[in-house]
């Protein structure tokens, strides 16, 4: 899967003429219904796509020498090994560097806000299922989650600078990627599974 990444996909000083076409081509492009057939496989795993993603995201946060317009992140694994339930080989690749530009010390904004999103839309094929044509392939209805922020007692201007403190604390949200990929390292597994073992895990929490 190739995915076009930034809400401009065309580069600073583009002609009046060049900016519809490339409009025109992202609508055509556009991403729908995605098939989770293999989702916790190849999208959920310790080494999948979302786990790669979230590497990339952090590597935008800090640099600020290229902007990438027009450029790709390019997702690929082997169906076969998918299938198999083994580890799917998934890949995830930078492309389409026609349109670099030198980013002067900012931060590309641009490309960080098209790759929240795609993190984001992948996260929601996981907790979101039933949204999705292949929702049969995850079991399990909402549960109601919400996640607030909540304690604003401390919040200070920014000054025009993104706030790297926080976005480095939400480093959680890799760690519960690794909760639902590679389970077998937590201890409380078990407690995910029904009531009984909510119950049975509980009482050894409270145990110990």
């Amino acid at each position: 899967m190739d995915i076009k990444i930034g809400a401009s996909t065309w580069p600073p000083q583009s002609s009046e003429d060049y900016i519809p076409k490339s409009l025109k081509k992202d609508k055509k492009d556009l991403l729908s219904n995605p098939d989770c057939a293999f989702a916790l496989v190849v999208y959920g795993e310790s080494s999948g796509i979302l786990v790669q993603l979230l590497e990339l995201k952090t590597w935008f946060e800090d640099q600020t020498i290229f902007h990438f317009y027009s450029c790709s992140v390019l997702m690929m694994y082997e169906k076969e090994l998918a299938i198999e339930g083994r580890s799917s080989g998934a890949v995830v690749k930078l492309v389409d560097f026609a349109h670099v530009v030198e980013g002067r010390g900012v931060i590309d904004h641009n490309f960080l806000g098209g790759l929240y999103s795609l993190i984001k839309f992948i996260l929601e094929i996981f907790t979101t299922p039933d949204e999705y044509p292949a929702k049969a392939c995850m079991e399990g209805k909402s549960s109601g989650t919400a996640v607030k922020l909540v304690d604003f007692a401390h919040v200070v201007e920014g000054g025009g600078v993104i706030d790297h403190n926080f976005l480095g604390g939400l480093s959680l949200i890799k760690f519960i990627s690794e909760i639902l990929t590679t389970p077998d390292e937590y201890p409380a597994k078990a407690c995910l599974l029904d009531t009984e073992k909510n119950r049975l895990c509980f009482e050894n929490s409270v145990m110990e």
